[in-house]
């Protein structure tokens, strides 16, 4: 089980413990940065309190945003094709959180409807320490 140390920056106890559930939930691997990355993103409290209850229907830790991302983006653009209809999405998010979702689903798999910068303009400080974090995660760990 990966090691919480403390050079990871949690918004307050409850983040911490956020990931350390999500980490389990997905049996998460010390050199799967990519599945890490997402469950830390998930793991920050105003998204985490969101979804929580919907934790046991999601197969990935980025499934959260990409059912969200999938019914009101992607299944409206023109050229987007796909037979499916959008699942239905019992929770609301802020823009920060669609953002940090954006983020998550960008380092899992270089989403491209992205910005960095609406990203980081849409972030108080403790969230955009959370981007910063998650970067670091992701390439660094």
């Amino acid at each position: 089980m990966i090691d919480v140390s403390e050079s990871i920056f949690f918004i307050d106890k409850q983040h911490k413990v956020n990931f350390k559930e999500t980490l389990l939930r997905w049996n998460v691997s010390d050199n799967d940065t990519e599945q890490r990355t997402a469950c830390y993103i998930l793991s920050a409290p105003m998204i985490f309190q969101k979804v929580e209850r919907y934790l046991g229907s999601f197969e990935t830790p980025i499934d959260w945003i990409w059912f969200w991302e999938y019914k009101y983006t992607l299944s409206k653009l023109p050229d987007y094709k796909d037979s499916g209809e959008p699942q239905d999405v019992p929770y609301d998010l802020t823009g920060s959180m669609v953002q940090l979702g954006k983020f998550s689903l960008n380092m899992w798999n270089g989403y491209k409807h992205f910005n960095l910068y609406d990203c980081m303009n849409s972030l108080d400080e403790k969230h955009y320490k959370v981007l910063k974090c998650a970067m670091d995660m992701r390439i660094n760990w």
